[in-house]
């Protein structure tokens, strides 16, 4: 696969993948531990999934705002901050999936 990125716009895909893939092992390993149902882990998947989403949106506006000018930092030519509504919308789906459930 090809990627297509100016500045560092592709630390994306490794910033909202490690915060996910942290978030829910640490979220499984806590759930486990502390013998919680089963229903409390989708709402703690959407937690961490809007974290992820938060601190890509916090650093892809930081990257952009205080750059040089001119300077841009986007994957597929979508600014760095955008790429965390898809993020936003998967934690959102996750929470209404988890109060449906109820």
């Amino acid at each position: 696969m090809v990627f297509i990125w100016r500045g560092w716009g592709l630390l994306t895909i490794p910033l909202i993948g490690v915060v996910i893939f942290a978030g829910l092992f640490a979220a499984l390993w806590v759930t486990e531990t502390l013998q919680l149902p089963d229903w409390t882990k989708i709402f703690e998947f959407a937690a961490i999934f809007l974290v992820a989403g938060l601190l890509n949106w916090k650093l892809g506006r930081y990257l952009n705002r205080t750059g040089l000018p001119g300077a841009r930092h986007d994957l597929f030519f979508i600014r760095m901050e955008y790429w965390s509504i898809p993020v936003f919308l998967a934690a959102a789906v996750l929470l209404a999936s988890g109060l449906y459930s109820l």
